[in-house]
């Protein structure tokens, strides 16, 4: 349920996406008149988005359930619920989910980057990853850089215990 108004906008649900693997719910963004993008992130063990790098963004992410391993330029953070991860534009970032699930909270500000998320749902077909297409990687990066958003390297991966 959403409620714009003049004074306020407001909402329960938000807007599903599935996202490179894993659903996020929009929550507010360009489209609704805020100056930040607000996205629900429900991720599973090893999920990892590429490194890349914002040049128009800065973004947050906030650790509601589960451990998150944070990657930002040479630094390298492990955060659980309660943790905040703020990430500056023109740093090279990531993230690597290393408990069984984990719920995040992703903000962006300015808004805008959210449009992103809608549109590699695109990339998608019937929810389901492209299957072995190599030209997948290709397209992402030039979605991304549509949006001021640079693939600067692969997703991280979980290192040996």
């Amino acid at each position: 349920m959403s409620t714009p108004s003049a004074q306020a906008h407001i909402m329960q649900d938000g807007t599903r996406v599935w996202h490179l693997g894993q659903w996020l719910t929009l929550k507010a963004g360009a489209d609704w008149g805020t100056g930040f993008g607000l996205a629900e992130e429900s991720l599973e063990r090893g999920y990892a988005p590429p490194m890349h790098t914002h040049h128009r963004e800065e973004e947050a992410f906030y650790v509601l359930e589960g451990r998150v391993r944070f990657f930002a330029g040479d630094e390298e953070t492990v955060l659980g619920p309660g943790g905040l991860a703020y990430l500056y534009r023109d740093i090279p970032h990531s993230f690597l989910v290393e408990s069984a699930t984990a719920k995040l909270l992703s903000i962006t500000s300015p808004a805008g980057f959210e449009n992103f998320f809608r549109e590699t749902q695109e990339l998608w077909e019937d929810g389901a990853p492209p299957p072995a297409d190599p030209e997948f990687p290709a397209r992402l990066a030039r979605l991304a850089e549509r949006f001021g958003c640079e693939i600067v390297g692969p997703p991280p991966v979980a290192r040996p215990v």
